[in-house]
């Protein structure tokens, strides 16, 4: 089921994801993935406050410290369905 989801006022939305070049013949193909948080009743991306996006790109940042941002409670939304 689609649903529109927005932040707080003025807020931009930044979700966590991977990605990967790889080679296919003579071309580089580019895959991304979007990292959702643990399942519950519905997977939801995570979303990156300011800390967590300076930590998420940086190629330094320690393992537990991603592990907690994926532990983080989930940024408060406003969401409503689209359609049934």
């Amino acid at each position: 089921r689609p649903y529109w989801l927005t932040p707080g006022e003025g807020s931009t939305l930044y979700f966590a994801a991977i990605w990967e070049a790889y080679p296919v013949q003579e071309q580089v193909w580019l895959s991304t993935a979007v990292i959702t948080q643990p399942a519950s009743s519905q997977r939801r991306p995570l979303i990156l406050d300011a800390a967590g996006q300076e930590a998420w790109l940086n190629p330094e940042t320690p393992l537990h410290a991603l592990q907690a941002l994926l532990a983080s409670e989930p940024a408060a939304l406003r969401e409503r369905v689209l359609a049934n």
